[in-house]
């Protein structure tokens, strides 16, 4: 193809015809630029797959990270609930008649009370970064 292109530029000017040989050139400077604009286009495409590969990735992960925020949730509610019940429990046994609890009982409700495991914010951190 380069050869062919040489042959004719050639031609042209050997043969002095410079208005033919302008002509030429000029289409071959809009091959060129219509060959980068094919170029940028196909990387600006490229750069967008990326990205949305990308977005795909984060939202599977704030997709997971839900998920098991809402099992910890779930599980410090039922951890509170409990505490609630062991509270009336406990306020029950000491309004009661025999109003004696073990030290230990005690101990027991207070060291089983709320323990928050922390909310999920792993997938969320790279996009405050950005």
């Amino acid at each position: 193809m380069i050869k062919l292109f040489r042959k004719i530029r050639m031609k042209l000017l050997s043969e002095n015809k410079f208005r033919n040989y302008l002509i030429y050139a000029i289409g071959e400077i809009i091959l060129v630029v219509i060959g980068i604009l094919i170029a940028l286009q196909i990387n600006n495409w490229s750069e967008t797959r990326k990205l949305k590969i990308e977005e795909e990735k984060i939202l599977i992960s704030l997709v997971e990270d839900f998920n098991e925020n809402k099992l910890r949730i779930e599980e410090a509610i039922d951890k509170e609930e409990d505490m609630i019940r062991m509270s009336k429990s406990l306020i029950q046994v000491m309004q009661s008649e025999q109003g004696t609890v073990s030290q230990d009982s005690i101990q027991f409700w207070v060291t089983s009370g709320p323990n928050h495991g922390g909310i999920l914010n792993s997938s969320l951190e790279p996009m405050m970064l950005w």
